[in-house]
């Protein structure tokens, strides 16, 4: 190996160049981003898209009228009873015997293969 490549100047130089090159990365990226625009359709509303004070400010407005009703309209339907679910369970196993049991049988036929008269 060449002496040259361990010298500190070298990796010195190489650092310096790659600093180099991220800030021109980060430079294009800034230039890209100032001259980028909003899509047509979202133009004519740029404020209320672009200003987050003005998208919080809506939303929590929102918020205070959501709950500002005194009456609400929906009641849940409360049962008054608690099911048997012992009874039930039962009357779901004799529903599923009583289906077991109506399934009719496969009848047998008698089948000859005939592989030894053919031989």
């Amino acid at each position: 190996m060449p002496h040259h490549i361990f010298d500190p100047v070298v990796d010195e130089k190489a650092k310096e160049e790659e600093a180099y090159r991220q800030i021109k990365i980060k430079m294009r990226a800034e230039q890209l981003l100032a001259e980028s625009d909003l899509p047509a359709s979202m133009k004519r509303h740029a404020i209320h898209y672009t200003d987050g004070r003005i998208r919080r400010m809506m939303r929590e407005e929102n918020e205070t009228r959501a709950h500002l009703t005194d009456e609400h309209t929906f009641s849940p339907a409360i049962k008054d009873y608690i099911p048997d679910y012992s009874l039930l369970h039962k009357q779901q196993e004799a529903a599923i015997l009583e289906r077991q049991s109506a399934k009719p049988t496969t009848v047998v036929e008698p089948f000859n293969l005939r592989t030894e008269q053919l031989a």
